[in-house]
């Protein structure tokens, strides 16, 4: 079998370093190449105007995997080109219209459509987006501005795109794989055109855990609660700060907020310079990532829309109390062990805070370590069947 896998996937796009599409893809990967056997012979694709993971880079290098750059030719011809049996698109919204002989197996995976189900609000927008140079203040400002408009056009434009998505998924000889059944259903609600008996519901398979773990310097014996992601409005971190500004307005032992996002050059990093109980990283590696999973108190997850969420996972393996969204894939992964809120409920969410600065977090400790262990034994399970697909 000649196999087509996309890391274009997992390369980083613009100021967004981080996600858990590219954070999954490499996952499958790496158990791709440890798994497959001389009859799998293994193509990649990539983008050579942006940064490949080193580790990736280096294995197809030792593996003797062959690297095509899509700046160069499209999907469809180096599938042409290299007389393609099977193609894996790990985060199918990353393409436009692709068109593939019939004859050739693909495998799809829609992780969600939560740019169909939320929008920016002026606000966010306001607060969130780069005001670095005299263009992007412009452009900000007319969004702002044509508010409605700006969100027609970005709707349009997304649905031509999950659309070249619907193309795909009604090929007779294409697999659907998606995280959870809020996406699965999530995409006949507005794609009802798709055969729901052809998605198969897999579960996200665990990050692999760092080798070692890197300290976190200005954190060491701190006590915080930790927010990531606060660069991305659709992760709602803006009243999170707010609600907390206005706790601490009467507290004395200030509740410490750490933000990881790369906020710098927004409104929002101007504000938040006024507190100095916030504390704002910007991207940062695995190794630092879990030393903060590790040792902070509470962790938040206030985001509107989730096609399954590795955040809060990360978080519960420390057995840490979660605040999370009631909402989409959250609690179907999440279980009875998050505190769960609106995320568009001000006055909710300041009531789950309170709640939680009250009650005894053992409690919330406890679910979330025995939530995780059920999560990661439904992983390990969905992961085996994930990778029979790809490689079968």
């Amino acid at each position: 079998m000649r196999l087509l896998f996309d890391l274009y996937a997992t390369q980083a796009v613009g100021r967004i370093k981080y996600n858990g599409g590219s954070e999954y893809v490499k996952r499958l990967f790496t158990e791709t190449i440890d798994r497959r056997d001389d009859s799998v012979k293994l193509f990649c694709t990539y983008h050579s105007r942006y940064p490949l993971d080193d580790f990736l880079r280096q294995t197809c290098l030792k593996e003797g995997v062959v690297l095509l750059d899509v700046s160069k030719l499209s999907i469809d011809e180096y599938v042409l080109q290299e007389n393609i049996d099977q193609i894996f698109l790990g985060v199918i919204q990353h393409y436009g219209k692709l068109e593939f002989n019939k004859n050739v197996k693909v495998v799809i995976v829609c992780h969600d459509i939560r740019n169909l189900e939320v929008f920016p609000t002026r606000v966010a927008l306001w607060y969130l987006s780069d005001f670095v140079g005299f263009k992007n203040k412009l452009t900000v400002i007319l969004k702002c501005l044509f508010l409605r408009v700006f969100l027609k056009l970005k709707a349009h434009i997304l649905k031509k795109t999950y659309n070249n998505m619907l193309m795909l998924a009604r090929r007779p000889n294409t697999v659907i794989i998606t995280d959870s059944n809020h996406t699965k259903y999530a995409m006949l609600s507005k794609f009802p055109e798709i055969d729901g008996d052809r998605i198969r519901l897999l579960w996200a398979p665990a990050l692999k855990c760092a080798n070692t773990k890197s300290q976190c310097e200005e954190m060491i014996d701190q006590k915080y609660w930790l927010l990531l992601s606060a660069d991305r409005w659709e992760k709602n971190a803006l009243p999170v700060i707010d609600v907390l500004i206005k706790i601490n307005l009467t507290r004395k032992d200030k509740i410490r907020l750490v933000l990881v996002g790369s906020v710098q050059g927004t409104n929002l990093y101007k504000k938040l310079q006024k507190y100095d109980w916030i504390t704002v990283f910007d991207y940062m590696e695995q190794e630092k990532l879990d030393w903060l999973y590790e040792n902070c108190t509470v962790f938040l997850y206030p985001s509107f829309a989730e096609g399954f969420g590795y955040p809060p996972i990360e978080a519960m393996k420390y057995g840490k109390p979660v605040v999370a969204s009631a909402t989409s894939s959250i609690m179907e992964v999440c279980g009875d062990a998050p505190l769960y809120m609106c995320p568009y409920n001000i006055i909710e969410i300041e009531s789950r805070f309170r709640m939680l600065l009250d009650m005894d977090t053992e409690v919330l400790s406890s679910k979330s370590r025995q939530q995780y262990k059920l999560i990661v034994k439904r992983q390990k399970s969905d992961f085996v069947s994930l990778i029979d697909i790809i490689i079968s």
